[in-house]
């Protein structure tokens, strides 16, 4: 079996999914002075693994609810396939300030590539079946507790690399 190469493709804004310290107003009050969670994507695979037994629009529907708030843009987009990694794509050129993504670990993995060193903070709902990089992050494997972390979380950077790339 060959060694593997590692390579290092930097770093970028995630969150923080440990409990907070300073409670939910403290966490909202550090999004708004940095700029993040004001201007949201969330891109969902809407045939992820846990998905497959719900109606992604009533999904579609309730993070737009959950995520809502005054003065705060949340655009939720539905995709399979290729058009998982466009949406991506598109947000990471655009103007949101943070991605969220609804899958699993290829979705994710894609959106923390495409999302190396621009600024834009990735949050991540482990909604595949295996969801590892949510796991490492500490986030809750059901939506609703998902839902709640990803709200309550606060941005911090994490290390990024490529495994025999």
């Amino acid at each position: 079996m060959p060694a593997a190469r590692t390579r290092n493709i930097g770093a970028n804004a995630a969150f923080d999914f440990r409990p907070p310290s300073g409670g939910a107003a403290a966490d909202s009050l550090a999004f708004r002075s940095i700029g993040l969670m004001q201007d949201i994507l969330i891109v969902l695979n809407e045939r992820a693994g846990s998905l497959l037994d719900r109606d992604p629009r009533e999904v579609k529907a309730e993070l737009q609810r959950r995520f809502a708030r005054p003065g705060r843009t949340v655009d939720v987009v539905l995709a399979r396939g290729r058009r998982i990694a466009r949406a991506i794509d598109r947000g990471a050129r655009s103007d949101y300030d943070t991605i969220i993504v609804g899958g699993g670990d290829g979705s994710a993995s894609y959106a923390a590539q495409r999302l190396a060193a621009t600024g834009k903070a990735l949050g991540v709902l482990p909604l595949g079946t295996v969801n590892l990089l949510a796991r490492d992050i500490g986030v809750p494997t059901e939506l609703e507790g998902a839902i709640d972390a990803v709200e309550a979380a606060v941005p911090r950077a994490i290390d990024l690399g490529v495994l025999n790339g």
